[in-house]
């Protein structure tokens, strides 16, 4: 997934370049320079003034970028989230087995209202 990733960043980067390098008429190096700039949303400064073509490119290039960020963050987050929801399933799971009769032989009646102390204030809980 993260060699996807890079693959997809370097092309996207190459692509922006070549866009400049084409309705500029840049050299690759500025070209590469304002394509990155434009797309790690730097916007530090143009290299030499935009055409209105150049200046359509530009926007492109930033909604792409903001789409690559987005992107990028919900394929990190990915798996905390699928843990956050493993978890609360496990505590859902964890507060049936408090009412069962096998809890009340193992820890005694009396453990109960501490266990059941854990569970204040996480949502779907609530019936605990």
């Amino acid at each position: 997934m993260i060699a996807l990733w890079i693959v997809s960043v370097a092309l996207i980067s190459l692509l922006g370049a070549l866009g400049y390098m084409i309705l500029q008429g840049w050299n690759l190096l500025d070209a590469l320079y304002m394509a990155v700039i434009t797309l790690t949303t730097t916007g530090f400064r143009e290299v030499h003034p935009l055409t209105p073509a150049g200046q359509v490119w530009t926007m492109f290039l930033s909604v792409v970028a903001i789409g690559i960020i987005f992107g990028t963050v919900g394929i990190v987050a990915e798996p905390d989230l699928i843990a956050a929801i493993v978890a609360f399933d496990d505590l859902r799971t964890a507060k049936n087995f408090l009412q069962t009769d096998l809890f009340q032989i193992v820890f005694g009646g009396s453990c109960r209202p501490f266990f059941a102390g854990m569970f204040n204030g996480i949502k779907g809980t609530e019936r605990f």
